[in-house]
């Protein structure tokens, strides 16, 4: 595998962090990119600060509810797992003690002793 280069005239940091603010727009993170150093930036005062961060939070705990409920529906679903692929081909790993990769539950062995 080759070693990354970086083009020329954008060494360093400053490249990289380039590519973080085009990674971020890209993925709609951020809409636009920040003010240059030289050109003129708009101070955000304190106030304005806040009310962001509280409507930030607002929307950390929306979408939290909404992972909870979907890891539940996960929960509910992967209850009744076969411990197999899809093609029927067993699922589960380990030496001793086997576990299912889909649902992460410890399965008894079929000639397994529990004792003596």
């Amino acid at each position: 595998m080759g070693r990354a280069t970086v083009p020329p005239g954008r060494g360093g940091f400053a490249f990289f962090a380039a590519r973080r603010e085009d990674m971020m727009i890209a993925l709609g993170v951020v809409t636009e990119r920040p003010a240059r150093a030289g050109g003129e930036e708009r101070s955000v005062t304190q106030e304005e600060r806040l009310s962001k961060r509280d409507a930030l939070r607002a929307e950390i705990v929306k979408l939290e509810e909404s992972i909870r409920s979907l890891l539940e529906q996960e929960e509910d679903l992967l209850r009744e797992c076969n411990h197999t692929y899809a093609g029927g081909k067993s699922a589960l790993v380990g030496g001793r003690v086997k576990v299912c990769v889909h649902c992460g539950r410890s399965v008894q062995g079929k000639d397994e002793k529990l004792w003596g």
